[in-house]
């Protein structure tokens, strides 16, 4: 309450996260308080992977504790993959309706061989993944 007296517009919206104070997630000890490490957020969120492709980038940098802590499926493309569409076959499943998260998992986000025999074979036959980037 003591921090909402200045920042009226900032509370936490992430689902179970609601009781959380402030400095649960910023560090009040900085001149601008910023976000703890993702390592504290890791010791709730264990099954987080941490070997993919981007486990290098910091928790709210897609959940944002202060909106929607599970972005929407565009904000991948809007924030940060916005050329993806131009890349091999992604632009004809955008054209058919599908979002990215339809095939690429949170945390994951690698469309293996297995993954691929499973998602693609659920529309049209199996092809190759990496058939599918060229």
């Amino acid at each position: 309450k003591a921090c909402q007296k200045c920042h009226k517009d900032k509370g936490v919206h992430g689902l179970g996260m609601e009781a959380f104070t402030c400095l649960k997630c910023h560090s009040f000890t900085e001149k601008t308080a910023t976000m703890v490490p993702k390592e504290k957020c890791l010791r709730c969120h264990k099954k987080i992977p941490q070997n993919t492709p981007m486990a290098n980038l910091l928790c709210h940098q897609c959940h944002k504790p202060h909106g929607p802590i599970i972005p929407p499926a565009e904000t991948c493309t809007k924030e940060c993959h916005g050329n993806e569409s131009l890349l091999g076959q992604h632009g004809l499943h955008i054209d058919k309706g599908m979002k990215c998260i339809d095939c690429h998992k949170a945390h994951v986000w690698v469309v293996g061989k297995d993954e691929a025999k499973k998602l693609c074979s659920s529309c049209h036959p199996y092809k190759e993944p990496t058939a599918f980037i060229y």
